[in-house]
């Protein structure tokens, strides 16, 4: 889904997009993952990727390292730091 900064939506686009983003957060809370992104840009947790959220581009995203170390191996080397 292509990214369209809230202010440029319309009422009725709006809608759209919060039915989206409710079906995407519903399907991921049933599989128990987490959701990172934007209201309007959503994506489900990838389950081998660090669970940290970072922040690019004005946009939250997952941290793209393998996990592996941390608390319950949950986080990459470098977040391990400071979620031990």
């Amino acid at each position: 889904m292509k990214h369209i900064p809230e202010h440029y939506l319309c009422d009725c686009h709006e809608q759209i997009f919060k039915k989206q983003y409710d079906c995407i957060v519903d399907e991921a809370k049933e599989k128990g993952l987490r959701v990172y992104g934007a209201r309007t840009r959503p994506l489900p947790e990838e389950i081998s990727q660090c669970i940290t959220g970072v922040w690019s581009y004005g946009d939250a995203f997952q941290c793209q390292r393998k996990r592996g170390h941390g608390k319950d191996g949950l986080y990459c080397k470098q977040h391990a730091k400071s979620n031990p």
